[in-house]
């Protein structure tokens, strides 16, 4: 599997609230995407944590991140000087995580899109839609049927292809980590699944 370089300029509202301050800055950071190895864990967390403390997402620890650790896939590249850095000490590509995103399979011909999260500096510039991409790429590898997701953001998964669905049509399987969120008796999140099985296959590059 190939997964894509980024450059161009996104605005997926990933992050909604900074959305108005990004709409001058069309040039995306440079990056690439690739699967995650045991030196991104640190920044996965760290970036992670950065989310779930505004309960945005659920807190993950590094050692429950490396055990799934070939579930996810990270973009790296370079930050702004000012940016936010996530860990003291420096990757030992000399580069940032820029984002994360993860697919974990459920069984049944379903995965679940997780875990994504775009370092807040570096929000719609188009990293999210290829961290997306990916996992939908790695999927279709997988011969999976169909991918979901449950989030804050809908019309972002929109755009990448996901429709809105009423969540007690999906598999009690989907549900196996809710009861960690601190939300879960009162979920605000949509559920989204996009049908690859109903999707042409794409051309060979």
């Amino acid at each position: 599997m190939t997964l894509s370089a980024v450059h161009a300029f996104d605005a997926s509202r990933i992050d909604p609230a900074r959305e108005q301050g990004k709409r001058d800055q069309t040039a995306a950071p440079p990056c690439h995407v690739r699967s995650a190895t045991a030196d991104d864990v640190p920044e996965m967390e760290a970036l992670i944590s950065h989310f779930a403390r505004q309960n945005r997402m659920l807190f993950r620890t590094a050692p429950d991140i490396l055990a799934s650790i070939d579930e996810f896939v990270v973009a790296r590249g370079t930050l702004p000087e000012s940016a936010l850095r996530l860990v003291d000490h420096a990757h030992p590509d000399g580069d940032f995580l820029l984002g994360v995103c993860g697919l974990h399979p459920v069984g049944l011909g379903l995965a679940e899109v997780r875990g994504l999260a775009i370092h807040p500096d570096v929000a719609a510039r188009g990293i999210g839609s290829a961290l997306v991409d990916a996992c939908v790429e790695r999927a279709r590898d997988l011969r999976i049927a169909k991918v979901y997701t449950l989030t804050l953001v809908p019309r972002f998964f929109e755009k990448r292809g996901f429709i809105q669905v009423d969540r007690g049509t999906l598999h009690l399987k989907v549900w196996y980590e809710c009861y960690r969120c601190p939300k879960f008796a009162n979920c605000d999140e949509t559920a989204m699944i996009r049908p690859l099985d109903l999707e042409p296959v794409p051309e060979p590059a």
